[in-house]
């Protein structure tokens, strides 16, 4: 919220700001301004004293309220409470809430967010099964940080895949670096393009250099497929060399009309990956990518009962990030989706078709035909857990479907940003859906936000980092790992179905 304290104690809102440059007394319309502002920061002054002895106030209903905790050094801010000049900023919104959706006025969160009734901060020493991390495509200084964390949690896990959910390269595929583009990154129709080699031994020579023994099976996004076919013809024919189990899989790299789908075998978990990318854009793969899945995972559940499925994709189901309305703009255009694919299709939707950005967001039209049809094809053929990228955040949601109950988005490769709390699922469009038998017109299924760290003001961590599965007979272990903590931010233990399900 644009007059939010972004650290209670410390940083000041734009009302406290504009509050000291005024005259403490005037006349007329700059006096009576001057005592609303001077009131507004003896608020926040309450407030502040409030959290200091620990006793908070009520954010509204919906809101679990927990004992506030000191961070420690190096750790995340274990706060489940939104920021007190945020909430009551929603709370003064709520009237507009009503008319339009809640996206837009819910607030972000800063720090980590803990549900207690499933995350702890406890990490064992059993070897990871799995490592997934999203959203890896532009090299940064902090690259090493990130890859030695890596290094450190698969120490004693020979062997143990890396699994890369999309965004491999950024901007437009694996082209080369674009010497005129800012950052390093590739751009379509680039006139001075560097060597697609470059390019790849910056993003995944690390990979085969630090980490060597752990297969890459890495996932396309998509960003990787902006450049094709060449994008998609360079990442296949020059990532399988970089070691032994490398894998690149995409339409056109592993995946075609007649095989839509992949399987990686990690032992005890077995993961089906599906290019989601693909499925958005194009109507008749995704049918045929769903009907391939739902007999994939039929089979496996049948053959390999004691495996723990998963479904990988790029593009999540459900999620609190960016591309679900978390920041300002994505949120507004969220909670209008309605209107701007309805009454102003013939307008939009040709913009969107256009511009190619239709799909990245869940709501947007081809994304929600892409989630109906996977939602379909789960609902007799379910996974235990489903991984995606694209939100640049680390997330554990709990789905409400029968399919598919627990989903990870880990896509803090390269790029972090914000998740809210609450409020995306309080759109009226997906409860009003579901309420009157239209789910298909969301088709958000109802969910819950479990853990999120994503970009915030904690400055306790990087905001860059990656999750790791580590499974038993009995038992899925997810922990969620930043480049910069020597513990995981969060570890949930994920029970099998039941049989019901």
């Amino acid at each position: 919220m644009p007059g939010a304290v972004r650290r209670a104690g410390r940083g000041v809102s734009r009302v406290g700001a504009a509050g000291r440059a005024a005259p403490g007394s005037g006349r007329g319309r700059r006096g009576a301004r001057a005592r609303k502002l001077a009131a507004a920061r003896r608020r926040l002054r309450r407030h502040d004293r409030i959290r200091r002895v620990g006793v908070v106030p009520s954010p509204g209903p919906g809101v679990r309220l927990q004992r506030r905790e000191r961070p420690s050094r190096g750790e995340g801010n274990p706060l489940l409470i939104p920021r007190p000049a945020a909430w009551r900023s929603a709370f003064g919104a709520s009237a507009i809430v009503l008319l339009s959706g809640c996206a837009t006025f819910s607030p972000s969160l800063d720090g980590v967010y803990r549900d207690e009734d499933v995350i702890t901060r406890e990490s064992g020493p059993e070897p990871v099964t799995l490592l997934a991390i999203g959203d890896i495509g532009e090299p940064h200084g902090r690259d090493p940080r990130l890859h030695a964390s890596m290094a450190r949690r698969l120490e004693s896990s020979a062997g143990a895949p890396i699994l890369v959910l999309g965004d491999v390269f950024y901007r437009h595929g694996l082209l080369g670096f674009c010497r005129s583009a800012s950052g390093r990154v590739s751009k379509k129709g680039c006139e001075r393009p560097g060597p697609a080699d470059r390019q790849l031994d910056a993003i995944l020579g690390p990979y085969a250099r630090k980490l060597a023994g752990h297969p890459v099976v890495a996932l396309a996004g998509n960003h990787d497929h902006v450049g094709d076919p060449l994008a998609t013809e360079n990442a296949c024919a020059k990532i399988p060399p970089l070691g032994d189990g490398w894998r690149y899989v995409a339409r056109g790299c592993e995946l075609d009309d007649a095989n839509p789908i992949a399987v990686l075998d990690a032992g005890s978990v077995i993961v089906v990956l599906a290019d989601s990318q693909a499925m958005i854009v194009d109507g008749e793969f995704r049918e045929r990518a769903s009907a391939a899945l739902h007999t994939e995972l039929a089979r496996l559940r049948q053959e390999r009962p004691e495996a723990w499925l998963a479904l990988a994709l790029h593009h999540p189901l459900e999620s609190y990030g960016l591309h679900n309305g978390a920041e300002p703009g994505a949120a507004f255009h969220k909670d209008f989706s309605a209107l701007l694919g309805g009454l102003l299709a013939p307008i939009t939707l040709p913009i969107e078709w256009a511009t190619g950005g239709g799909g990245q967001q869940l709501y947007g039209w081809g994304n929600r035909g892409y989630r109906r049809e996977l939602y379909r094809a789960l609902e007799d053929a379910p996974v235990d857990v489903v991984l995606a990228g694209h939100d640049h955040s680390l997330q554990l949601i709990e789905l409400e479907h029968p399919g598919a109950r627990w989903q990870i988005v880990s896509g803090s490769g390269a790029k972090h940003s914000r998740v809210k709390r609450f409020g995306l699922d309080f759109l009226w469009m997906n409860r009003l859906a579901r309420a009157i038998g239209l789910r298909d017109l969301g088709p958000s299924v109802a969910h819950h936000l479990a853990f999120a760290a994503g970009d915030g003001d904690d400055r306790g961590r990087a905001g860059f980092g990656y999750a790791v599965l580590v499974a038993s007979k009995e038992r899925l272990r997810v922990e969620f790992w930043d480049l910069a903590v020597a513990t995981p931010l969060g570890v949930a233990e994920l029970g099998r179905p039941s049989p019901a399900r």
